[in-house]
C-alpha cells in the first residue's frame, strides 16, 4: 500500500528534513551503481564486461555474447568464464608486463587475479567526468551523513567524502568500530585493491559464506541510523539479500517491524523531469511487511541539499578526532596526553559532573588556565571592528604565535599592519618566532585557503561568475562561503565581501556550525585582501 504526499520542491524539502532531524542521527547511505552511472559515466556490470571483451579483443577466443549465452547472462558465471580464458594470455602477452611487474605481489594468488587486475585498471580508463554535475557533486560533498556502505568498486565515493574512512572490503568492514564515524564501507572491494573485488562466482560464494558477521553490522546500522539507499533499483540482488538479511532478524526479540518507521529511505531515479515526491510505502518479502520511504526524483540535487543543510556540531575529521582522544582516555591506563581532564576527582556525586570540552596546549591548561582572547575574537574584529588598537601589541606579541598553526586559519594581516610589524612583502619584521604561517607570511596568496582535492573542480564551478555578488546571487549562503575561496581575486569587491561576511556572522560563524570553518576562512581572505600588500610609508 502506497500513500503519496505530493509536494513543491520546498514542500518536498521540508517533510524530508524533518522526518531526517527527527531521527536525531544524521542518515547511512547505502550507495548502488546508479551513482557511478551518473557521476562518473561508467557503464552497468554486464555493460562493462562486455566494454572489457572488447577493449581486450585478443585476449578472447570469442564476441561477448558467446560468454553472455553459456552463462545464462549471470555476470557472476561470465566473470569466472572470461578470468579462465585470459588468465593464460595475461600471463604469456608482454602487453602486460608493467603490470605483472606492479602487482607481483598479489598476481600468483588464483588463476582469476589477472582478470581482476585488468578489470580494476579498465574501470579507472572509463571514469568520465562530467562539467554539467559538478555542481550536483559540490553539494554532496557538503552533505551530513554518519557514513556510508557501497558496491561500488570505483573511488567515487571517497574522492567525495576526503575525510571518511575507507574500509575495503568484508572483512575490513566487519572488523571495523561498530560506532566509529565517517565511515566508508566498501563491501564488494575497490578498484585500488584488485584481489578485493567481489565480480566472481567463487567471490561471491566467499562473500555469502561470511555473510553472517556482515549481517550483524548491518543490523547494527539499521538500529543505530536512519539508511537511505541512492543508485539502487528495488529488484537489484544487492538490495534483496541487505533486507533479506534484515528481516530474518525481525521475528526476534532483538529488533521489531516498527523500529524501522521512517527509518528506511530508498532513493529512485526518473529517467523523465519530475517534481521530486515523497511516498510512505512498504516492502514484503517472507511474508514480512517492513515501512519504506521512497523518493522519486529527476536529479539528487534537492536530496543532497536536504542532507546539506543537517543539522552537525563539528565536521567529521574533528568528530573523528575527538572521538579517537576521548576513547584513548577511557580504555587506556595511560593516555597518550591529548585529553586533559580537571577538578573530576573534587566532585562528592557524578550527579554534580558539568563537563566543557576544550583544545589547547596542555601544559599551558594545566599551569595558567584559559585566559584573553580567543581566534572567534579576532574574527569579529575584523568584521565589525571592535578591539582597539591598543592592544595590537599584545596580540602581536602574546596572541598571534601560540594561536596561527600551519592548519588552522586565523586573521593576523590587520594586527601585522596596525603594530606597523609588515614589511612592504609582506614578511615580518619580528614576532614570527618558529610559527609556519607567520614565518611564510609573504609567500600567503588564495590558494592557501583552498583545498588542493576541491581546487580544479570549484574553480571551474564558479568560472561563469564574473563578480562576488554574481555568485552570491546565485547561490544560497552556505554554498558561497564554501565557493568564495575558489574565485579569482580580482572577483573579489572586499565591501561586498565585508556585508555578506556580516550578514552571515552571528548564524555560520559566531554560533558553533557545521560550516563555521567555511566563514572563518572566508574572514581570513577578507583580513588577506584588506590588509596584505598596501603600500605603508610608515611601514618602511
Amino acid at each position: 500500500m502506497t500513500e503519496i504526499v505530493k509536494s513543491t520542491k520546498q514542500e518536498f524539502k521540508r517533510k524530508l528534513r524533518d522526518i531526517l532531524v527527527d531521527s536525531q542521527r544524521p542518515p547511512f547511505l547505502f550507495v548502488g551503481s546508479g551513482i557511478s552511472i551518473r557521476y562518473y559515466s561508467i557503464p552497468t556490470w554486464m555493460d562493462l564486461l562486455e566494454a572489457f571483451v572488447e577493449d581486450n579483443r585478443e585476449c578472447f577466443d570469442y564476441k561477448f555474447g558467446y560468454y553472455s549465452s553459456k552463462c545464462s547472462n549471470d555476470p557472476l558465471r561470465i566473470a569466472s568464464k572470461l578470468a579462465e580464458e585470459f588468465h593464460e594470455y595475461w600471463w604469456k602477452s608482454e602487453k602486460y608486463n608493467l603490470s605483472r611487474e606492479k602487482h607481483q605481489q598479489i598476481a600468483g594468488q588464483d588463476t582469476e587475479i589477472a582478470f581482476k587486475i585488468e578489470l580494476s585498471n579498465f574501470v579507472e580508463r572509463s571514469i568520465k567526468h562530467s562539467e554539467e554535475l559538478l555542481s550536483e557533486i559540490d553539494i554532496l560533498s557538503s552533505a551530513v551523513i554518519s557514513g556510508i556502505l557501497t558496491t561500488n568498486w570505483d573511488d567515487f565515493m571517497q574522492n567525495t567524502f576526503t575525510d571518511f574512512q575507507v574500509e575495503i572490503g568484508q572483512k575490513e568492514a566487519i572488523f571495523a568500530d561498530q560506532r566509529a564515524i565517517g565511515e566508508l564501507y566498501k563491501i564488494h572491494g575497490c578498484t585500488s585493491k584488485p584481489e578485493s573485488l567481489v565480480v566472481t562466482t567463487a567471490d561471491y560464494h566467499k562473500f555469502i559464506a561470511s555473510n553472517h558477521y556482515l549481517n550483524a553490522k548491518l543490523l547494527t546500522l539499521f538500529a543505530e541510523y536512519p539508511i537511505m539507499f541512492v543508485g539502487y533499483s528495488l529488484s537489484d540482488h544487492n538490495i534483496e539479500l541487505i533486507i533479506k538479511n534484515l528481516i530474518s532478524c525481525l521475528d526476534k526479540d532483538l529488533f521489531h517491524v516498527e523500529k524501522l518507521k521512517n527509518r528506511l529511505f530508498f532513493v529512485e531515479w526518473q529517467t523523465k523531469p519530475c517534481e521530486p515526491s515523497l511516498e510512505h510505502s512498504t516492502y514484503t518479502m517472507a511474508s514480512i511487511t517492513i515501512p519504506l520511504i521512497k523518493i522519486k526524483v529527476h536529479d539528487y540535487i534537492d536530496v543532497w541539499e536536504v542532507l546539506s543543510q543537517l543539522p552537525r556540531t563539528l565536521s567529521v575529521k574533528t568528530l573523528r578526532q575527538l572521538q579517537s582522544m576521548v576513547f584513548d582516555f577511557v580504555t587506556t591506563s595511560k593516555p597518550m596526553g591529548k585529553v586533559f581532564v580537571n577538578g573530576i576527582d573534587e566532585l562528592d556525586k557524578i550527579e554534580n559532573l558539568e563537563v566543557v570540552v576544550g583544545f589547547g596546549n596542555i601544559s599551558k591548561l594545566e599551569d595558567k588556565g584559559i585566559i584573553g582572547l580567543k581566534t572567534g575574537d579576532l574574527m569579529e574584529d575584523i568584521l565589525f571592528d571592535q578591539i582597539s588598537s591598543h592592544n595590537y601589541s599584545e596580540i602581536v606579541e602574546k596572541l598571534l604565535p601560540s594561536v596561527v598553526h600551519q592548519n588552522t586559519f586565523v586573521p593576523f594581516f590587520k594586527y601585522q599592519r596596525g603594530y606597523k610589524n609588515l614589511n612592504k612583502d609582506n614578511s615580518l619584521k619580528q614576532h614570527a618566532g618558529t610559527n609556519f604561517t607567520l614565518s611564510r607570511s609573504a609567500s600567503i596568496s588564495m590558494d592557501d585557503y583552498r583545498v588542493d582535492s576541491m581546487k580544479t573542480k570549484t574553480m571551474k564551478l564558479v568560472r561563469k561568475y564574473n563578480t562576488l555578488s554574481d555568485l552570491i546571487d546565485d547561490c544560497s549562503e552556505i554554498h558561497a562561503i564554501q565557493r568564495i575561496p575558489y574565485l579569482s581575486q580580482e572577483k573579489i569587491d572586499t565591501n561586498v565581501l565585508l556585508t555578506f561576511l556580516k550578514k552571515n556572522w552571528e548564524e555560520l560563524g559566531k554560533k558553533e556550525h557545521p560550516y563555521s570553518t567555511h566563514i572563518r576562512k572566508c574572514i581570513c581572505i577578507l583580513d588577506f585582501l584588506t590588509y596584505a600588500y598596501q603600500e605603508d610609508k610608515n611601514n618602511n
